[in-house]
């Protein structure tokens, strides 16, 4: 059968679905090279299928195939050096902050010289509150937590942003598809590397990743060389524009993101 360029890479075969309780789990002992980023020896996860329901564990084996994959994409965004919680970790600090009747402010930002007496005021609250040994709290009401940069997973909407006026014409049909084969470059794109990746962070080495990537399913037969080449020109057209408008500095990506001739492939 035929794989889709959007399906899971499989790192390695996905474990068999695990009978726990009448429920169907995913059971994946933790790689070797990833123990120094999980505590874990082996991760179970629910797919909330019943056994009775899925006897042959068929439907569990989907979702087990996507559990596993969302596990090694998580596992090696740690290993690259990515907070893959990130996004998450800053909505919470901003959540605390406002539960304790304050706006949330990064360090860079609240420790300024005209804002001193209100670090002073927040530093005066923890302790009248007893929360000086509440790390949730002393992080958030102290801005501890810097807000994540825009990642692969905000490209498309950037770029919609950055074009709006060109694009205030488009019917809303027009609208859903040009923004379905965007979405889908840069899906494609985070399948190839593995994981969502900060555009502040990406090198030639995700460049390559997403070149082999295409090249393997044009070598495979499953796609056709132009294919590869429309994809790579609208992802590069994105991250050209959103480089320019956000001053990033993704030469090093987009000098090696290139529309590939059909020899590199055929």
């Amino acid at each position: 059968m035929q794989e889709s360029p959007l399906s899971p890479r499989r790192h390695s075969r996905s474990p068999e679905p695990y009978n726990r309780n009448g429920i169907w789990h995913l059971r994946r002992k933790v790689p070797t090279r990833f123990k120094f980023w999980e505590t874990r020896n082996i991760v179970i996860q629910s797919t909330h299928i019943r056994v009775c329901d899925d006897p042959y564990g068929i439907q569990a084996r989907t979702i087990i195939a996507y559990l596993d994959h969302a596990l090694h994409q998580r596992w090696s965004a740690l290993a690259d050096g990515i907070n893959p919680d990130a996004s998450a970790d800053y909505d919470r600090a901003v959540a605390t902050a406002r539960r304790h009747g304050y706006d949330y402010s990064p360090k860079t930002t609240l420790y300024t010289h005209d804002r001193l007496h209100e670090v002073i005021q927040r530093l005066e609250y923890l302790v009248a509150n007893k929360q000086l040994h509440n790390k949730s709290v002393v992080a958030s009401l102290m801005g501890s937590i810097e807000p994540p940069g825009l990642s692969l997973l905000d490209v498309v909407d950037t770029y919609q942003s950055i074009d709006e006026t060109r694009l205030k014409d488009h019917s809303p049909n027009q609208l859903r598809k040009w923004r379905i084969q965007r979405d889908t470059c840069v899906r494609i794109f985070i399948n190839a590397i593995g994981h969502n990746v900060p555009l502040n962070q990406l090198s030639w080495k995700h460049a390559a990743a997403l070149h082999d990537y295409w090249k393997q399913l044009v070598l495979r037969k499953e796609v056709q060389s132009n294919t590869a080449n429309k994809s790579i020109s609208m992802l590069k057209l994105m991250l050209v524009k959103i480089n320019k408008s956000k001053k990033l500095k993704l030469t090093e990506l987009l000098d090696n993101i290139y529309f590939a001739p059909e020899q590199h492939y055929e």
